[in-house]
């Protein structure tokens, strides 16, 4: 705008490499009593010379891009480090990836990790935003390939990057079947959804990409008959709580978590307590069921809701005092038992399902890989149930028994936990073996 900034060279080639290259390497400006600076316009750049004298600088989300793009040019290292800790405190699900981008563009690791970190952490938002089909191959590439990718399930891992793909398809198609698709966990996809969503996509109508299917079909998680470890059938590691509800003082229900099971003890923390019981609990997607053996009574609460009150859902004829365990798979309520009865809670509804292929007395339930497993109890059983064939199978028997366990999934094998002794045995379905 042919303003004029007053200044002194001195200062500024202390301050800045580029206007010490300027002024001291006979270029024409050093001869120069008034440079033309053409890079960025005249508030910046007045903006800039204040910052060099005084070493303050106001950095807003309408000037972050300028400076961090002026600092670079004018090699202001500890400008440019505090637009990164501007860009890092500004991320949210809408401008990770247009971040990621500029992390990468100006060589600012602190924000590369951070952007990494927050779309592994918050895939499915992050997902959704404009820009994510703008990330480059390498950056899709790592996020899909971490452990710590969190994620409702697989099948949304297998969403998003289809969308990357077809984003330009021309360009990216030969990606997708060479290094993209590899790296999706097919096996941890329902077996709905392999078949009616990924076979049918016409990215996976290829020889490479439909042997992933199959090996995904016969893998451990599906039919057990193929055991497979690789990098598709390693579970995410994603952070995830390990929930527990029991019923604490004047009848009410403690809602506890952890994030880890290692070590001697286990630390758990409060999530959520003074729930007035209903009757017999049940954790499904964010929300406790409750089912009363005594009217048939569903009743329904949020644990993410501080003020959450019961409220009830439906009501069926079903009362039963001798169920093993109740247990969620897929969002659905199995009643186990030497009957088996499975509640849907989204159709309201129940449906029989097949017997189990032994007795099992005070055995515990446990959910994997979209699979019901019984384990445990006086016979030391370990049944596996699928709900697509409505079939049982029998796999190897646990070693120990007691009255006090406990079963749950955690990181892709089978936990039996003694309550009193604190001590598991554990089984891991890639093997069909348990371990103490």
């Amino acid at each position: 705008d042919d303003s004029t900034i007053s200044c002194h060279k001195l200062i500024l080639i202390a301050a800045s490499p580029y206007f010490e290259t300027m002024f001291q390497s006979g270029l024409k400006e050093s001869q120069e009593q008034e440079v033309e600076l053409k890079f960025s316009d005249a508030d910046t750049i007045r903006m800039l010379v204040e910052y060099i004298y005084s070493n303050e600088i106001e950095i807003t989300e309408d000037n972050v891009e300028t400076l961090v793009d002026a600092s670079e040019l004018l090699l202001l290292n500890d400008l440019k480090i505090s637009c990164e800790d501007f860009f890092v405190k500004m991320l949210n699900s809408s401008n990770c990836s247009k971040l990621r981008l500029l992390g990468t563009e100006y060589d600012l690791r602190n924000l590369i990790a951070a952007t990494f970190e927050f779309i592994a952490l918050h895939f499915e938002d992050v997902v959704d935003s404009r820009d994510f089909a703008q990330l480059a191959e390498e950056d899709v590439l790592e996020v899909i390939s971490d452990d710590r990718l969190v994620a409702k399930n697989e099948g949304v891992v297998f969403e998003a990057v289809v969308r990357w793909v077809e984003a330009d398809l021309e360009a990216r198609t030969e990606v997708f079947t060479r290094k993209i698709a590899p790296r999706v966990r097919f096996p941890f996809c329902t077996e709905s959804f392999l078949g009616r969503t990924v076979c049918c996509h016409h990215l996976m109508w290829n020889p490479d990409c439909m042997e992933l299917v199959k090996e995904a079909q016969h893998s451990q998680f599906h039919t057990g008959k193929s055991p497979v470890q690789n990098l598709r059938t390693a579970p995410r590691h994603n952070g995830e709580k390990l929930v527990r509800l029991y019923n604490g003082e004047n009848n009410s229900i403690c809602v506890e978590y952890t994030l880890s099971i290692e070590g001697e003890s286990v630390k758990w923390k409060q999530l959520s307590s003074n729930l007035i019981d209903k009757g017999l609990l049940i954790f499904v997607n964010g929300q406790i069921f409750s089912i009363c053996s005594c009217d048939g009574s569903v009743y329904s609460l949020h644990i993410a809701d501080p003020n959450a009150e019961w409220y009830e859902t439906v009501k069926f004829n079903y009362r039963n005092t001798n169920w093993l365990d109740v247990i969620n798979v897929s969002d659905k309520v199995y009643f186990v038992g030497n009957t088996m009865e499975m509640f849907d809670p989204v159709n309201n509804s129940k449906t029989t399902c097949k017997a189990m292929p032994g007795a099992c007395t005070s055995g515990r339930a446990a959910a994997l890989g979209g699979k019901l497993f019984v384990v445990g109890g006086t016979e030391k059983v370990c049944f596996r149930y699928d709900p697509a064939t409505d079939e049982w199978t029998t796999l190897s028997r646990p070693t120990t028994t007691s009255a006090n366990y406990k079963a749950t999934a955690w990181k892709g094998k089978i936990m039996l936990y003694d309550t009193e002794a604190n001590k598991a045995e554990v089984y891991d379905p890639v093997f069909d073996r348990w371990t103490l």
